[in-house]
Parts: C-alpha cells; structure tokens; sequence
C-alpha cells in the first residue's frame, strides 16, 4: 500500500501543473477537472462495493493496478489526439483515475478489515494508516523536489508529440504501478480467500 500510494497519490497535481502549463487550461477547466475526478470516486466507491462481493479483493486491485497505469499512459498521449477533443479526452482520463481511486480505496478497506488481527487492532490499523499516508505524502514531495533539481528534461518527444518533465514523472509512475502487480502474491486474499469477520482461535 505504500508503494500504491508513492506512485498514484501525486498523479492529480502533476495532472493539474500539465494543464496549466502546458495545455494551457484556464483555472475554471482545472477546477472542473477535479471535480470530474470527485465524480469518478464516488462512482468508483459504489462499484467496488459490488465488484469486491462478486469478484473478491484480488481481482479488483488487478484492475485499480492496470487502470492506474493506463490512464497515466493514455494521459501521456493527449497531444497526439486531435485538438477539438482535447479537453474531453482529458475529462474522461480525470474521471476513470478517480474511479480507480474509489474502486482501491474499497478494496483496500475491505482485505484490511478481513485480516486485522483479533488483538492489537488499534496499533496494526495505525500501522497501515501511517505507511498509506506517508506514501502518499512521498509521492508529491519526491515529484517536487525532482522538478525543484531538474532531474528531468524540460521537453522532449514521444511518437512525435512534445512532452514535459511533467510527463516523465506520469511515465515513471505509470511503469512503477503496473510493475507493482507482482507484489499482489503479498495480499494474503490472493493465497486465500478473505473472510470479512475477523475470528480469533
């Protein structure tokens, strides 16, 4: 859950410096687009109630895991699409990442809840809480001080496109997420099945 967080929790602010500095969105557009992003979790937060019922936790994070990284991909190729769809392409990126957000945020909710220990529940919920924030909180501050040093070109192609160092940190993200499904043989629903009531011995 800490890797998760240090490669998806910083992707809507650097989503956000992308708009701005480089498509050139205004600060109403910036705004809708967080507010699209709002909508997809809401979303996400219903369908994962019914997906981890139907489908268990494993298979949902499978999907939050390729989602994330398909959309930090797709974002990659905004200026290969045409101009006029521009702006909905984006939206509907802003919207599908907010839906993995609430499809994981469930899933994650839901394997922990199964698996927290019968004593000590108060010190393991801590312990997660803390390694999940903290991965998200590294997730903007290594993204601010990469940019602050200049780590990454301040422009470059793809397939013919202009890209930003922006876009070199959604790639690294994107790569990293994608590459974190093999950590799924850790979640412990994977080996077995969770139950949803803890129960001691």
């Amino acid at each position: 859950l800490f890797l998760l967080a240090l490669c998806t929790t910083g992707a809507p602010i650097v989503f956000g410096l992308i708009e701005k500095e480089d498509l050139g969105f205004g600060d109403n557009q910036v705004v809708w687009m967080g507010n699209l992003m709002a909508v997809g979790l809401v979303m996400g937060f219903w369908l994962a109630g019914r997906a981890v019922d139907r489908f268990g936790t494993k298979a949902v994070f499978l999907v939050c895991h390729f989602g994330y990284g398909a959309v930090l991909f797709l974002f990659l190729g905004r200026n290969i699409a045409p101009a006029a769809a521009l702006v909905g392409i984006v939206s509907v990126l802003h919207f599908l990442y907010g839906l993995m957000v609430g499809l994981s945020s469930i899933a994650i909710t839901t394997e922990f809840m199964a698996l927290i220990p019968p004593e000590n529940k108060s010190l393991s919920t801590s312990l997660l809480d803390a390694l999940f924030r903290t991965g998200g909180a590294m997730s903007g501050i290594l993204a601010g001080w990469a940019v602050s040093l200049g780590l990454f070109a301040r422009s470059w192609t793809l397939l013919g496109a202009r890209m930003t160092q922006y876009d070199t940190i959604l790639l690294l993200w994107g790569l990293a997420v994608v590459m974190l499904v093999v950590a799924l043989g850790l979640v412990p629903s994977v080996i077995r099945k969770a139950e949803w009531v803890p129960r001691g011995d």
